[in-house]
């Protein structure tokens, strides 16, 4: 998991099994920044405007050869929410409360998501 505001690393993570890893392969996560998390975050930011009708959004990110930040992809459905969960806690943060307003004061879709 990830600090949203600092881009640090928690001290741990937390494989699909739900077990909980202070290193990986020797490596600590302790103290640990993502690398131009501002960048980042920005390019997240402007390009989230692309995507209108979703509202959770899930970025991977990469660094070329040149060291410049570039997105692999976006995933807009199956992020994977319970991962961002056990690694940072509630989905929605200090957002919580305007989500709950939000889903109360507009209209209300019913989708079937499956693929045949």
């Amino acid at each position: 998991g990830i600090n949203c505001d600092t881009g640090t690393l928690n001290t741990f993570a937390i494989d699909k099994y739900g077990n909980k890893y202070k290193e990986s392969n020797g490596y600590s996560f302790y103290n640990l920044s993502v690398p131009k998390y501002a960048e980042m975050k920005n390019i997240a930011i402007e390009t989230a405007i692309l995507f209108p009708y979703h509202r959770l959004l899930g970025f991977d990110f990469a660094f070329d050869r040149n060291g410049l930040v570039r997105v692999i992809e976006v995933n807009n459905k199956n992020n994977e929410v319970n991962f961002y969960q056990m690694n940072n806690g509630s989905l929605f943060g200090h957002f919580t409360e305007e989500v709950i307003s939000h889903c109360k004061n507009s209209k209300r879709y019913f989708k079937l998501d499956f693929e045949i």
